[in-house]
């Protein structure tokens, strides 16, 4: 009987044993530091990919049987977080495509500020 196929032998290093996982310095002075993972998210209004903090946070949060959206860049309200980059074409554009109701998942109604479009592009921590 041979070994089966697709079994561990028990021998070399694999994710448990030996390596810490952590950074440094390996042979030839070459640094084996790894990249500490950023998530990323769509953007609703150009479609392009971008780290979550470059990207403005929107929730619909709900009220007297509508929601309304509202800025969320802490992550604080619960809910789908809708993405758009910190421009006002961006936002405008998923207003225009309704990506913000789409995205959002709600049935029902959900309110629109049209000013919220114009505060998109500060770069100010909103949310509670």
């Amino acid at each position: 009987m041979g070994a089966r196929v697709g079994a561990r032998s028990g021998r070399g290093r694999g994710r448990r044993g030996g390596d810490d996982g952590g950074g440094g310095v390996g042979a030839g002075g070459i640094s084996t530091e790894r990249a500490r993972h950023v998530p990323e998210r769509r953007c609703l209004g150009c479609g392009a990919r971008h780290p979550k903090p470059a990207l403005a946070r929107l929730v619909a949060a709900p009220g007297d049987g509508t929601h309304r959206l509202v800025r969320d860049d802490r992550s604080r309200l619960g809910g789908r977080g809708l993405y758009v980059c910190r421009r006002v074409e961006c936002f405008e554009r998923a207003v225009a495509r309704r990506a913000f109701h789409r995205g959002a998942r709600v049935s029902g109604e959900l309110v629109i500020d049209p000013e919220l479009g114009a505060d998109v592009g500060g770069e100010g921590q909103w949310g509670t």
